[in-house]
């Protein structure tokens, strides 16, 4: 974290800071990264907690992975991330509104990358976005 707030101080400009899951789960590195005003796309584990915003569940604390189990099927679209070493990479992707601190220019999100090979494989990420 010293080194990407020193990169900042020292001026390098950023909108979005991306991590994995080591950095995803460092709350104060997140909450250090909204003071600032800058996004986030930060990969977590899929026991990592969230409070789920809206919904049925609104104000419940979850699991990131059944926070994802809870959506309608309709939740999920197919993106693709891209070509990679052995082909295209496509995944269903969706998405769950979280608690957060206040922040009327952003929104925090539980993000959800599931297989389309292997739909019991999910990747979670935590987002603070426009």
């Amino acid at each position: 974290m010293d080194t990407l707030l020193r990169a900042l101080d020292a001026g390098v400009p950023a909108a979005w800071v991306a991590g994995d899951a080591v950095y995803g789960q460092y709350h104060r590195l997140r909450r250090t990264l909204e003071e600032r005003g800058l996004h986030y796309v930060h990969a977590v584990p899929v026991s990592q907690r969230v409070i789920v915003k809206d919904g049925t569940f609104a104000g419940t604390e979850k699991r990131a992975d059944a926070a994802v189990a809870d959506l309608a099927p309709a939740a999920w679209r197919t993106r693709s991330a891209g070509e990679g070493s052995k082909g295209v990479r496509d995944y269903a992707w969706a998405r769950v509104r979280i608690n957060g601190a206040e922040d009327r220019r952003a929104e925090h999100w539980l993000l959800a990358r599931r297989s389309l090979a292997r739909p019991e494989e999910i990747a979670c990420f935590i987002c603070h976005t426009p």
